[in-house]
């Protein structure tokens, strides 16, 4: 170690210090005063509810959640001096990061940011300690994007002047020891990363001590820039800090000598990288084909890890289309077939925008149009795959619940040769287990089953389809009904998982759930009635009594506070 009579010479840049070693006092209980919220000498803008956060001081504690909403204290101190400032908050799980208390003292306005999310129910330091002519005032601003709580503020007199000599702050006694100073910093608007640079003299371990900024979690001293070659010797140690950490104006810093002989520190300073911004991401798999008459949507995710306000937009968009610019969301029904291309949707945070890859959508008619001239025979044993479509005539009384359709085929001889389409529906397979080895080059009756709702009172679309194998030939076709009246109404049963977050990405406790609703219609983005179901630990519903048809639903999630969540992807129920 170096002896201190010898003179160290060194010229460092360093930002306005104000150094203070602080000792252990007595502090009398008259040198304390406590404000709680609603006291004399407190006021507010904006609304401020009563929390349900536990461990209020007093009797309660506020909250606000709107922009702008501000709760202020004000003290006045019979004994002008240096004081420490201590504030109290309830925890939530809706709590902002990052609050701000605007400090006025002797000298200006200082503002110390904390985490309401860590460390309700008790007295936290905000900075170092502060001068006050015969008043204090504490305001807490709220910020939007979560809650802020106003609580209580409390001083502690510590004197007039008890500064110590300043640099250097030597750690070399017996471990563990530990110094503060208060270190002045100039921090811009948004900032990037906090640099500090330390003049050291003697740091040669990776891990002889700690470095608290402001109460914040300790950062080690020195990692890797402790080096065997700074023995005895001084070198300057640069590392970065989260901006977070810092506050403009006056900022607490405690040095500790945990291990080894210990160090010195000659000098500090402190400076703020550029802001950077994260660019918004945005994924989705957009359907690339729809149905004349029928509806289409597509709905994008988007988000950003700055949590910036996003803006949508479309190039390209459809004609028959809208486009919502704040969700992103594309729908509408499309009047006439075609193809819609190169449409690009993309998204913005001010700074920096994403786009999904350019799709194309292809709008077809409902069903295939019927062959010219087509009529039996329907010979397809041409190259695989080919179709052919026939319109047939039937007769469908009311209440009947199945098709029977019978066809006259010839070389129908596997049960897998092809499909049928009737009106647009699900294709039915050609020609199951009557489709046989004894059918090869003969001709046979085969039968099946296929849900009435397929069929129309009239014209039908019936499309047939070779897909593999050498083909078939269909001779003729007809169709009859079956079955008692078909019910009249059903019920749809549905099930969900409680979400365990907000939008915000912020924790969501199943006792803060109040339920859910339910809404559904029979148009999609289009639901006019709602059901309410009760209770976080509820999971399903079923909705009975329907008529028949499509339905299309969606459920959103109930807080305690009465806030309501974006509606969940849309799922689809036919009742027929």
């Amino acid at each position: 170690m170096r002896n201190l009579n010898i003179l160290r010479k060194a010229l460092f840049l360093v930002l306005a210090l104000t150094i203070s070693i602080f000792q252990s006092t007595n502090i009398a209980a008259a040198d304390t005063l406590i404000q709680d919220n609603g006291g004399p000498g407190t006021s507010s803008i904006g609304t401020w509810k009563v929390s349900a956060g536990v461990s209020p001081y007093g009797g309660n504690s506020l909250y606000a959640s709107a922009n702008g909403a501000s709760y202020t204290f004000n003290l006045d101190l019979a004994t002008p001096g240096d004081y420490q400032v201590f504030a109290r908050w309830t925890t939530y799980s809706n709590r902002r990061t990052s609050v701000p208390y605007d400090i006025t003292h002797k000298t200006g306005t200082s503002t110390v940011n904390v985490n309401q999310k860590q460390n309700g129910g008790k007295w936290q330091k905000l900075g170092g300690t502060w001068t006050f002519n015969n008043q204090a005032t504490i305001r807490i601003r709220s910020l939007g994007n979560g809650t802020t709580s106003a609580d209580a503020i409390k001083l502690v007199y510590v004197g007039n002047n008890t500064a110590l000599p300043a640099f250097p702050v030597d750690l070399r006694g017996s471990t563990p020891e530990e110094a503060s100073i208060t270190l002045s910093a100039s921090k811009p608007a948004n900032p990037g990363d906090a640099i500090i640079t330390l003049a050291t003299y003697d740091a040669d371990f990776s891990d002889e001590g700690e470095l608290i900024v402001n109460g914040n979690p300790p950062v080690k001293l020195f990692g890797s820039a402790g080096v065997s070659g700074n023995d005895q010797n001084s070198a300057s140690i640069s590392f970065t800090t989260p901006a977070s950490y810092w506050q403009n104006g006056n900022n607490s810093l405690l040095f500790r000598h945990t291990r080894t002989q210990g160090y010195i520190i000659d000098a500090a300073t402190v400076s703020f990288e550029a802001a950077t911004n994260a660019a918004p991401t945005i994924n989705g798999s957009p359907a690339t084909s729809g149905t004349v008459g029928n509806n289409y949507v597509f709905q994008p995710a988007a988000s950003d890890a700055d949590g910036d306000p996003l803006t949508f937009s479309i190039t390209n968009r459809p004609a028959w289309a809208n486009f919502d610019t704040a969700s992103g969301r594309l729908s509408g029904t499309p009047s006439g077939a075609g193809t819609f291309a190169n449409i690009g949707i993309s998204v913005s945070d001010g700074q920096a925008s994403a786009a999904l890859r350019a799709f194309s959508i292809t709008v077809n008619d409902p069903t295939p149009a019927p062959q010219t001239g087509s009529a039996f025979p329907v010979d397809l044993r041409g190259a695989a795959p080919e179709q052919a479509s026939i319109t047939i005539n039937t007769q469908k009384p009311a209440g009947v619940t199945t098709g029977v359709i019978r066809l006259t085929t010839y070389d129908a001889d596997f049960p897998d040769e092809g499909e049928l389409v009737i009106n647009g529906n699900a294709p039915v397979a050609l020609f199951g287990p009557s489709g046989v080895a004894g059918n090869d080059n003969k001709s046979a009756d085969i039968s099946f089953s296929t849900p009435a709702s397929y069929w129309r009172n009239g014209n039908n679309t019936l499309v047939f389809r070779h897909t593999r194998t050498q083909g078939y030939t269909i001779h003729a076709a007809t169709v009859a009904f079956t079955g008692g009246a078909a019910p009249q109404t059903g019920s749809v049963s549905l099930s969900w998982t409680p979400p365990v977050a907000r939008a915000d990405s912020s924790a969501l406790a199943m006792s803060e759930i109040a339920g859910y609703t339910v809404r559904y219609g029979k148009s999609a983005g289009n639901y006019p009635t709602s059901l309410n179901v009760n209770g976080g630990s509820s999971t399903s519903t079923t909705i009975r009594n329907l008529a028949l048809g499509t339905y299309y639903m969606v459920v959103a999630t109930r807080d305690s506070d009465g806030r309501v969540s974006a509606p969940s992807t849309m799922v689809t129920k036919v009742l027929k």
